[in-house]
């Protein structure tokens, strides 16, 4: 087994960029197979700033960077905004479940991302999944219960189909060597 892992090598000019990775014997721990999502790779967890020797290292995630995460994050505003003008009885009910779901759907595209293997961030993108599917059942449910306009939930339901398309695409790309992802 190869003992080598990579350490990104710091642009002194910008130290919250990474000129290239460079070998290291920090660890004894396989690469991950690489996938590339919006120019970066998935397994590439992490970009370091600061200085690497004697100093505090701050870690960022590239969840950020994914499209799909950003497509979940504007689907969470505005299923906030959306759930604003619910009634009161609902604040503990509907609107708290609905947004609840909501947030689940990046909050799991932003843990798995973080996840050593592309496994594990598949099993997160498959809970981001069926927080995307149980928020397509909250928001048939406020429709039918008339805290929404047919209109606005029909956009709504678009922006989830969309995300739930992407999320499938990337279990896809993260399973690639044949394991179940979220398509069925």
């Amino acid at each position: 087994m190869n003992c080598y892992s990579r350490v990104p090598t710091l642009n002194p000019a910008n130290p919250s960029s990474v000129l290239s990775l460079q070998s290291s014997a920090f660890s004894c721990q396989p690469s991950g197979r690489q996938i590339r999502v919006l120019g970066i790779s998935a397994r590439a967890k992490m970009v370091m700033r600061g200085s690497l020797i004697g100093a505090k290292v701050d870690f960022v995630g590239p969840f950020r960077k994914l499209f799909v995460w950003q497509k979940a994050h504007q689907l969470t505003l505005e299923v906030y905004r959306s759930t604003r003008s619910f009634s009161e009885d609902e604040k503990y009910g509907l609107t708290a479940q609905m947004r609840r779901c909501a947030v689940s759907i990046g909050a799991n595209i932003a843990e798995g991302s973080a996840r050593k293997s592309d496994r594990d961030f598949a099993r997160f993108v498959q809970i981001a999944f069926a927080s995307a599917s149980e928020l397509e059942q909250h928001l048939l449910l406020a429709v039918d219960l008339e805290y929404l306009w047919r209109e606005h939930h029909a956009r709504l339901v678009a922006s989830v189909d969309e995300v739930k398309r992407m999320l499938i695409g990337l279990s896809r790309r993260l399973t690639a060597d044949g394991r179940r992802g979220t398509a069925r």
